[in-house]
């Protein structure tokens, strides 16, 4: 594992007062009045070294399993539940000036019961999809995900309401706990997330009340797979173009292809079917570097094995996709 150092002195602390005690384990001063929240910025200073713990290790091929449970339950007789697993593995990753975009491939085993009234029902789930997870390359580097998912079990906001719930890759302590209370829509909520140095995510605990029912949900890690960390502000890109395989593959009637920039060009992105004839056009303008995802519905045409061809720049790749009505 590659250790990172900064500066003792790097970490200068902006306060700001909150008028509700909420425990969590980042520096904080908890005061008989309220409570005052610090949150780190760097500082340039070249003293001693403080050295930090890398709390969720991001590097490609690196893999998480989870054991996921979830409850609802609902005025009108309405109640469900799912239990099974959910897996994420790092497949590539693009880095901007200030931040590296790492996209996942989730996937999910499950088994979802649900009633409402006297009918029952009980339905597997087996599917994947991919979602991205960025982290920011200044200070502790907050990571968060620009839009949480059905398959993302890392579901970090950018601002959450409760400002406590800021996850942080990079932490002072070889483990760590936050707790909060509260979330948009709860009228009560409660959720806690645990880290592990070199391990990642531990377990994430979420529990909301409203007016109209209650839901829950809980991942606890069974298995990572850590390959390799690398050092803090470093990332793959934007050194390659990248074109992923589409998902879900087989799909019925649409599909999500996904690829990545290095620098801002001219893309064509089109779609072939198995003779080499053009079907359709879903990209052909210029993009700006990063990720990048385009659906293609193909409810008008019929099941066979399709080609999709990216061109950007003097990069060109052709990936086979199935439509299987």
């Amino acid at each position: 594992m590659i250790k990172t150092t900064f500066p003792l002195s790097l970490l200068n602390f902006r306060c700001q007062h909150s008028g509700t005690i909420i425990r969590f384990v980042v520096a904080l001063v908890i005061s008989l009045g309220g409570m005052t929240v610090c949150s780190p910025t760097i500082l340039s200073q070249d003293r001693d070294t403080l050295r930090l713990f890398d709390l969720l290790p991001l590097a490609i091929d690196n893999e998480w399993t989870y054991r996921f449970s979830s409850y609802s339950s609902f005025h009108g007789g309405f109640y469900g539940e799912c239990y099974g697993t959910k897996e994420v593995v790092i497949v590539d990753s693009v880095g901007t000036a200030d931040s590296t975009i790492w996209n996942f491939i989730g996937s999910r085993d499950l088994v979802c019961d649900g009633c409402f009234q006297s009918n029952c029902s009980s339905d597997t789930i087996i599917d994947s999809a991919p979602f991205t997870l960025v982290e920011r390359h200044a200070g502790l580097h907050q990571l968060y995900n620009p839009s949480p998912g059905a398959f993302d079990v890392f579901p970090f906001s950018e601002s959450p309401i409760d400002t406590n719930h800021i996850v942080f890759r990079y932490s002072m302590d070889r483990s760590l706990t936050l707790i909060w209370h509260g979330a948009e829509g709860c009228v009560v909520a409660d959720g806690s997330l645990e880290f592990q140095e070199s391990q990642g995510e531990l377990s994430y605990n979420f529990n909301c009340d409203n007016i109209d029912g209650s839901y829950s949900f809980s991942y606890v890690l069974l298995s990572a797979v850590i390959n390799t960390v690398q050092p803090a502000g470093t990332s793959t890109g934007p050194g390659q173009f990248v074109l992923m395989q589409n998902f879900p593959n087989p799909f019925n009637p649409s599909t999500s292809i996904n690829f990545s920039l290095p620098k801002s060009t001219d893309v064509s992105l089109k779609i072939f079917n198995v003779i080499g004839n053009e079907v359709e056009t879903l990209v052909s303008k210029r993009m700006n570097a990063g990720a990048h995802t385009v659906q293609w519905d193909a409810t008008v045409y019929s099941s066979g094995v399709y080609f999709y061809r990216l061109q950007a720049g003097e990069f060109t790749e052709t990936r086979k996709l199935v439509l299987l009505k």
